[in-house]
C-alpha cells in the first residue's frame, strides 16, 4: 500500500530530546506510519536532504480566538512551522456569551488584547452562545489545529451577569460556573484560563470579571478539571507586575495540586524594578515540583519591540493623565497636548506614575524610559533623535522627557514612531538563567493580540535560531523538545508533539542554517482595512498539518486541513 506523503532523506529530531538521526517519515491517512527507511511508493514526496524534520510546533499562548474567523490560516504562526495553537488564554474567550453580552466581551478583547472594536464587529459572525457551539463554529474552516481553553472571565459573566464585575460569587454561582466548565470540557476544551492581573480591564476601565474571583472560586474550578485527568490551567497572577507574592505562589501550587494538572502562568520575566523577583519565582517552582506540583512560568524569549505612534496605542494606559488624553478623539488629543497649562501635569504623571488602587481600574508596570526610544522621526531636522532613548534626548536638549515627546508629536502631526524595547543589555544574564530553567516555558507569542504594535508569532523560530544556533544555550534536540513534546504533555495532547508511528502527522521541515524570523511589517488586511503587523520566516520549507502540506516555502498551498482538537477530557 502506498503512502500519501513521504519525507525522504531528512534529519529527524523526534521531539523527545533524543539524538537526531537520518530517517524517512511516511504518512498515511493523516498519521505517521513509518519512521526509518521507507520502502513503498508515495503520492507526494518531499526531499528533505540537509533539512531538519521535527514535530509541528505547538504554541500554547495565543489569542487567535477572534482572528481565526476572518483568517483561518492563523497568519503569522503558520509560516513558522506551527501546527497547533492554544486559544482562550488570559481568561478571555468569545464563549460562553449571551447575545446581550457581546459588546462587553468584544470590549474585553479590544481593551486587553488591543484588537479594535470595529474589527471585531465586522469580523465575528456571532452564531454561537455556548462554548461547545463556538468550538463547532470555529471547526468549519481551519488551516491549522486549535486546542482551546475556556476563559474564566467569560464563564463568570455568563453565570453572574453584571454582578460578575461587582463582587465575589455565591456558592450557588460557583456551582453554576462549574457546570459551564463541565459542559465545555465535555465538548473537548483543554482546560481553562483566568486573569487576576491588575493590567486587565473592561472597556469602561473597570476590572475584568475574573479579577473579582477569590481563591475558593478558582480552586472550585480546579477541582472540576481534576475529574477529567487531562488539560491544564493558564493564569496571570494578581501580583504579576511586581514579583509574585507569597499568596500568589501558594495559589499556583494549590491549583496544580487540586486539579492534578499543570499550571502555566504568564509574566515570569526579569523586571528591572524588582531585579531579584525571578530568582524567587524559580526557587518556588522548583520546590513546588518536589512537592508534586507542575508549575511553569511563561517567559518571552523574543524581544517584543513594540512600535507605535500616538495616533493609536495603549502604551500609556498605566499613567492616568496620559491615558485620559489618549482616550480622546485625535483632534481633542492634539488640543490637550498643546495646552501649556496642562504640561506640568504630564511631567508629574511621568515622575510619579500614578496608578489606581489595586482592584480598581488599571495598573501597569512602571515604564522604563531608558528603554523607550524615538524610532522614526519624520522631519529631517529631528532625525538625529532616531534610535535614542527619550532619556538621552532629554539630557541633550535640557528638557523633561514629557516635553520631548509632546513637542515632537505636535511638530510632526502625530506621525512620530516610538519603540519600546523589552530589555537592556544588563538584563541578559537573568534572561539566560530563566531560559535555561526546566520550569520556564520560553514562549508567550500572544499571536493574534497586540497586532497594532508588533508581531512575535515566530517566538520558537527566534529561540531556535538565536538562542540555540547562535548562542548555544541548549542543543537543537532540547530546543525542539521545548516547543513540541513538552507543551503537548503539559496541555494533554496525547497524539502530537513526537514523530513516531501512530502519531498525528503534524510536521515541520526547515533548514537549521537558514532559519530566522524576518522583520515585522505592517499590512492593511484586517476587516475594514485596518492595519496589523505580521512576521514571516526564512528557512521553513513546509508546515504539514494532519498529513497535508499546508504551507510550502512561506506560501499557502490552498488547503485547510486543520481542526478544533477535542481533549480526552470529554465524556464518551
Amino acid at each position: 500500500m502506498s503512502y500519501d506523503l513521504l519525507i525522504k532523506n531528512g534529519t529527524v529530531l523526534d521531539g523527545t530530546g533524543a539524538p537526531r538521526r537520518q530517517a524517512d517519515v511516511a504518512v498515511r491517512d493523516g498519521k505517521i506510519v513509518e519512521v526509518g527507511r521507507a520502502r513503498d511508493t508515495a503520492k507526494q514526496v518531499i526531499d528533505a536532504h540537509g533539512l531538519f524534520v521535527t514535530p509541528g510546533f505547538i504554541d500554547i499562548h495565543t489569542h487567535y480566538d477572534c482572528q481565526l474567523f476572518w483568517d483561518p490560516l492563523a497568519t503569522s504562526s503558520c509560516w513558522h512551522g506551527v501546527t497547533t495553537v492554544m486559544t482562550g488564554n488570559c481568561g478571555l474567550t468569545l464563549a460562553p456569551c449571551k447575545p446581550g453580552d457581546r459588546d462587553a466581551v468584544m470590549g474585553m478583547f479590544a481593551k486587553v488584547e488591543e484588537i479594535t472594536s470595529s474589527v471585531l464587529k465586522l469580523g465575528l459572525p456571532w452564531d454561537w452562545e455556548t462554548f461547545p457551539q463556538w468550538m463547532d463554529c470555529l471547526d468549519r474552516r481551519l488551516g491549522l489545529n486549535v486546542a482551546p481553553l475556556v476563559g474564566h472571565a467569560a464563564i463568570r459573566l455568563y453565570a453572574m451577569g453584571d454582578a460578575s464585575i461587582e463582587r465575589r460569587a455565591t456558592a450557588e454561582e460557583v456551582q453554576r460556573m462549574q457546570a459551564i466548565l463541565d459542559d465545555s470540557l465535555d465538548a473537548g476544551a483543554f482546560g481553562w484560563s483566568t486573569s487576576l492581573s491588575p493590567t486587565h480591564v473592561l472597556a469602561n476601565g473597570g476590572p475584568v470579571p475574573s479579577r473579582l474571583a477569590d481563591d475558593d472560586e478558582l480552586l472550585a474550578l480546579a477541582q472540576t478539571l481534576a475529574k477529567r485527568k487531562t488539560g491544564s490551567i493558564g493564569i496571570i497572577p494578581r501580583t504579576v507586575i511586581a514579583e509574585l507574592s507569597d499568596g500568589d505562589l501558594d495559589l499556583l501550587y494549590r491549583l496544580s495540586m487540586t486539579s492534578g494538572r499543570a499550571v502555566h502562568w504568564n509574566g515570569h520575566r526579569y523586571k528591572w524594578d524588582y531585579p531579584n523577583g525571578w530568582k524567587r519565582e524559580q526557587d518556588y517552582m522548583a520546590q513546588a515540583a518536589k512537592r508534586g506540583a507542575h508549575v511553569y512560568g511563561l517567559s518571552r524569549a523574543t524581544p517584543f519591540n513594540r512600535v507605535f505612534t500616538l495616533k493609536r496605542t495603549g502604551f500609556f494606559a498605566g499613567i492616568t493623565t496620559w491615558r485620559e488624553t489618549m482616550e480622546l478623539p485625535i483632534d481633542q488629543r492634539k488640543a490637550r497636548f498643546a495646552d501649556a497649562s496642562l504640561r506640568q501635569a504630564y511631567r508629574d504623571s511621568i515622575d510619579f506614575q500614578n496608578a489606581e488602587p489595586a482592584g480598581k481600574g488599571m495598573q501597569r508596570p512602571r515604564i522604563r524610559w531608558a528603554a523607550f526610544l524615538v524610532d522614526k522621526a519624520t522631519l529631517p531636522k529631528n532625525q538625529w533623535m532616531n534610535g535614542q532613548s527619550v532619556v538621552d534626548v532629554a539630557k541633550q536638549t535640557g528638557k523633561h522627557i514629557a516635553d520631548v515627546m509632546i513637542e515632537l508629536i505636535l511638530e510632526e502631526n502625530f506621525e512620530t514612531q516610538f519603540r519600546s524595547k523589552p530589555s537592556l543589555p544588563e538584563d541578559e544574564p537573568a534572561t539566560i538563567a530563566m531560559l535555561s530553567s526546566p520550569y520556564t516555558l520560553p514562549y508567550q507569542s500572544d499571536a493574534g493580540a497586540h497586532i497594532s504594535g508588533d508581531c512575535i508569532a515566530g517566538d520558537h523560530t527566534y529561540f531556535l535560531s538565536n538562542w540555540v544556533r547562535e548562542r548555544n544555550l541548549t542543543t537543537w534536540e532540547e530546543g525542539v523538545r521545548k516547543f513540541t513534546s513538552l507543551p503537548a504533555s503539559i496541555i494533554g495532547l496525547a497524539d502530537r508533539g513526537v514523530i513516531k508511528e501512530g502519531m498525528a502527522a503534524d510536521i515541520a521541515v526547515f533548514d537549521p542554517e537558514r532559519l530566522k524570523t524576518t522583520p515585522a511589517k505592517s499590512v492593511n488586511d484586517l476587516p475594514g482595512g485596518e492595519y496589523r503587523f505580521i512576521q514571516g520566516a526564512e528557512g521553513v520549507h513546509c508546515t504539514i498539518v494532519n498529513g497535508q502540506v499546508f504551507v510550502k516555502d512561506g506560501r499557502h498551498t490552498g488547503i485547510e486541513p486543520g481542526r478544533v482538537l477535542r481533549s480526552s477530557a470529554r465524556k464518551g
